[in-house]
């Protein structure tokens, strides 16, 4: 095989007569040409300089890094850390999965990423987010019923969790878009990742949601409600958990079907809280602001759950 190469690209990498060049086919049929197939790029190291403005800056910082895919991070001080800001650094780093504290000093704090983008599947981070914010979901229907305080302040812990995986996957995103190996192995392709990192922040928008709601709750009475209005209330809590578990499926899938199935979904949802505003209290749930505000929620996650939708391959409409 003969494959002319551009003189500009070749001189910058170091290609000449008889270097060896390994090449790849994608799964879309592009060639991917590697200069340096043998080579391993050495571990990123990123290092941020306390004290900042705030400590909060710092966070943000090791955050962000983490995002970026950085393998080490490391925050350094001329003198030493103040107890308090290095326990906010520790919590930090500990709230990102897979980042581990390496080293320690006065001044110094080193943490390293021990997870192997390429052994970790974007699928099953989006499947873990979907259980936690369904779980989440099902929640909020009990605390309605039974005004359970102590499993309001368990659904408003559990937002962490959603936010850990959120950023994991956005680290393996990235990523995938910077090595397109990474990406084949996840058999996505890098135009894929946007819509992954799309689906992923909505997930965490919606347990964002539900967070608010379990919020709202803390000092709800709960709600004294007749057979009839309680099966109203579960319906309505079904149906929108289904459009969120189809949604997910759906996407993952690219199950073209689910697109009317959600849409369909949220026309029964409306129906049924506007039934709920007028079965549970009549004229005066309008000036009950923790009701309306979970029925706004939830349609709002249902509007999420459409916009999750959306996201099926528009290949499965369209042929060019």
């Amino acid at each position: 095989m003969l494959v002319s190469l551009p003189k500009d690209w070749a001189s910058r990498h170091g290609v000449s007569k008889g270097s060896f060049i390994a090449i790849e086919e994608r799964s879309d049929g592009c060639l991917l040409l590697d200069p340096h197939p043998k080579e391993e790029g050495g571990p990123q190291v990123v290092v941020i300089r306390y004290p900042l403005e705030d400590v909060q800056y710092i966070e943000w910082g090791i955050i962000g890094a983490y995002l970026l895919g950085y393998d080490y991070i490391q925050v350094e001080a001329e003198r030493r850390i103040d107890s308090s800001d290095r326990a906010r650094i520790k919590d930090a780093i500990q709230n990102l999965i897979g980042l581990e504290i390496l080293e320690e000093t006065a001044g110094m704090i080193k943490a390293q990423c021990l997870i192997d983008a390429s052994l970790v599947n974007p699928h099953s981070l989006i499947e873990r987010e979907k259980v936690i914010a369904l779980s989440m979901l099902r929640d909020i229907k009990t605390i309605l019923l039974e005004a359970d305080q102590d499993l309001a302040r368990t659904v408003i812990r559990r937002d962490d969790e959603v936010d850990r995986i959120y950023f994991l996957l956005v680290r393996l995103l990235r990523s995938a878009v910077q090595r397109p190996k990474i990406a084949e192995s996840f058999e996505i392709t890098p135009l894929d990742c946007l819509d992954y990192r799309l689906v992923a922040a909505l997930l965490e928008s919606i347990a964002d949601h539900i967070t608010d709601m379990a919020q709202r709750l803390l000092d709800f009475p709960g709600l004294d409600l007749d057979e009839g209005s309680k099966a109203t209330l579960d319906q309505a809590f079904e149906t929108l958990e289904g459009m969120l578990e189809r949604a997910i499926e759906g996407f993952l899938a690219q199950e073209l079907k689910v697109l009317r199935e959600v849409r369909e979904g949220y026309e029964l949802l409306s129906r049924l809280l506007d039934a709920l505003i007028r079965e549970v209290a009549g004229p005066d749930l309008r000036g009950n602001s923790t009701l309306t505000s979970i029925f706004s929620y939830m349609r709002e996650i249902g509007r999420d759950s459409i916009d999750i939708a959306d996201l099926i391959g528009p290949d499965q409409i369209l042929r060019v």
